[in-house]
C-alpha cells in the first residue's frame, strides 16, 4: 500500500537584501564592456565560454564538497560557477565532455538550486562530433551533468500529491506557483515540471505579500524510462501571501490563460 508523507516546509520571507545587490550587480554589467572569455577547469571536464562583463572576475572549479555528497542524479563532479548568484546580461555556454556516454541515454546539464533544494535540469544539446553537451544560461551556480530519464507520476498520486499541497495554502494567499519534482529512495530531488499550476488573484491585491514556500511529499512508484522504480514525488508551492482575495484565477500546464476557481 502506498504510504502518503506529508513534508511541509515554510521557509519565511526572502532576504531583500539579496535582491538589491543582485539588481544592482546587473546593472553594473550593463555599463560594463563585454568581454569574450573561455575558461576551463583543471580537469578539463566543465568549459564556460561567452561574453562577460570585462569587470567581472570570474571562476570556475571543482566544488569538492559536493562531488563527495550523495548526488545520485549527477553523473559527474559538481563544478561551481562564481561569484555564485551573480546574473549575467546575455547568455553564456556551458559544455561538459561526453567521454563517449551511451547513446540511448539521456543527458542534461544542470544546476543546483538552493532555495528548492533540487537539481534543475537544462536544455542541452549534445555533439558527438566535437565531443561536448552544451547547454546555455546567465547566472552562476552549482553545475553539473544529470542523467535524465523520462519519469512518469501516475495519475492518481500525481492528482493526490496536488491536492494535498494545495490544502497548505496560507492564510491571505494572492498567487502561488506549483512546481513538480521527483527523487528516487534515498536520493536527490530533481525538477520534473516547472509551473504546474499557477494562480492568482481575480482582482489585484491591495498590499504587497512575502514569499513562503511549503513542501509536500508523496511516497510512490515511478515510471522510469518504462521500469516501475519506488521513489518520492514532491509538490514546492510559492505562496505570495498578503491581503488574500475573494476568487482565484488558476492556470495548469497546456492551459491557456487563466480560469476562474
Amino acid at each position: 500500500m502506498l504510504k502518503n508523507k506529508k513534508h511541509n516546509q515554510i521557509a519565511g520571507p526572502l532576504v531583500i537584501g539579496g535582491i538589491i545587490l543582485a539588481v544592482g550587480l546587473a546593472l553594473m554589467f550593463l555599463n560594463s564592456t563585454p568581454e569574450y572569455l573561455k575558461i576551463v577547469t583543471d580537469d578539463g571536464a566543465m568549459t564556460v565560454a561567452g561574453d562577460f562583463p570585462s569587470d567581472l572576475d570570474v571562476t570556475v572549479q571543482i566544488d569538492n564538497g559536493s562531488s563527495q555528497g550523495s548526488f545520485t542524479a549527477a553523473v559527474e563532479k559538481v563544478y561551481s560557477i562564481g561569484p555564485d548568484g551573480v546574473v549575467l546580461p546575455a547568455l553564456v555556454a556551458l559544455r561538459m565532455p561526453t567521454r563517449q556516454r551511451e547513446l540511448d541515454t539521456a543527458y542534461k546539464i544542470g544546476f543546483f538550486d538552493t532555495e528548492r533544494s533540487l537539481w534543475v535540469p537544462l536544455e542541452t544539446r549534445r555533439d558527438d562530433e566535437l565531443g561536448y553537451f552544451e547547454a546555455a544560461t546567465n547566472h552562476f551556480s552549482s553545475w553539473t551533468l544529470l542523467a535524465a530519464p523520462r519519469v512518469v507520476v501516475g495519475e492518481i498520486d500525481r492528482e493526490a500529491v496536488l491536492l494535498d499541497a494545495l490544502a497548505s495554502m496560507p492564510p491571505g494567499t494572492q498567487e502561488y506557483d506549483v512546481d513538480l519534482a521527483y527523487s528516487t529512495v534515498d536520493g536527490d530531488y530533481v525538477l520534473l515540471e516547472e509551473s504546474v499550476l499557477m494562480g492568482r488573484c481575480e482582482d489585484p491585491p491591495t498590499v504587497q505579500g512575502t514569499d513562503v514556500t511549503t513542501m509536500t511529499d508523496r511516497a510512490t512508484t515511478l515510471d522510469i524510462d518504462g521500469e516501475d522504480i519506488d521513489g518520492t514525488v514532491r509538490v514546492i508551492v510559492s505562496w505570495e501571501v498578503g491581503s488574500g482575495c475573494a476568487n482565484f484565477l488558476e492556470s495548469s500546464t497546456g492551459q491557456e490563460g487563466f480560469r476562474v476557481l
